[in-house]
């Protein structure tokens, strides 16, 4: 499993984070201890995202919940997706290399680069391809301590380097909206335009989201964490 988490819960009383499905409920972590989950820390969801993290089904159980929904929509058969399901599908496509699309045709979330994969040749070592975050009609170039740059879609190649699974590309398509992301890939005032025109299974727009969640912190598990078989 690869669960995108909450570092931390609002201030809320210890019955609403019992009904919110123990919500972390006051518990602590030691970080990278032996023969458990992992921790990796991304500057925002959509990076996460790109990583082939879902969100976890336990500390953020209603967005897990709305990705779970939107999945369906996105990819529909005769039974329904499980945690176990995804994991499998978003294993399996993190191991493949990225994919050419055109800009046009990817959902704002997603993650690419603009030169070709096979550019990593020339690079010198050491020195990685730019990586740009699509948001409301831009390209951010991502980098560790936020996004740097931003350009025009309409003045980018038409066709690009694709870094976010087609899955969960799929997923963003059908309505699911992250978090939004690092401050400085927003509006001067600190708003940002909604993700999509409809949300998931309703038909209508979300609601504008001008306030940033809190960051989460991503949860890679191990070969030990993976066979536990735990469904988050």
């Amino acid at each position: 499993m690869w669960l995108c988490c909450r570092l931390d819960v609002d201030d809320r009383s210890r019955k609403v984070q019992r009904d919110d499905n123990r919500a972390f409920n006051g518990r602590k972590r030691t970080l990278m201890a032996p023969r458990r989950y992992t921790e990796l820390f991304f500057l925002d969801e959509a990076t996460a995202l790109a990583a082939g993290h879902r969100p976890c089904g336990c500390c953020r159980r209603a967005d897990f919940a709305r990705f779970m929904e939107c999945w369906q929509a996105a990819q529909p058969r005769d039974r329904r997706w499980t945690a176990s399901d995804v994991d499998a599908v978003l294993h399996s496509e993190r191991l493949a290399p990225s994919r050419t699309a055109p800009l046009s045709s990817l959902p704002d979330g997603a993650f690419v680069t603009l030169e070709p994969a096979d550019a990593r040749a020339v690079l010198e070592p050491g020195q990685d391809r730019a990586c740009w975050l699509k948001w409301s009609g831009k390209l951010h170039r991502w980098s560790h301590l936020g996004y740097t740059e931003q350009r025009d879609c309409a003045c980018a190649p038409r066709h690009v380097d694709v870094l976010t699974p087609p899955s969960i590309c799929a997923t963003l398509e059908a309505g699911f909206c992250p978090a939004l992301p690092h401050p400085s890939a927003l509006e001067p005032d600190g708003t940002s335009h909604s993700l999509h025109s409809s949300s998931c299974g309703t038909g209508t727009p979300p609601p504008p989201r001008v306030k940033r969640r809190k960051l989460p912190v991503e949860r890679g598990s191990d070969a030990d964490a993976e066979a536990s078989g735990t469904d988050c």
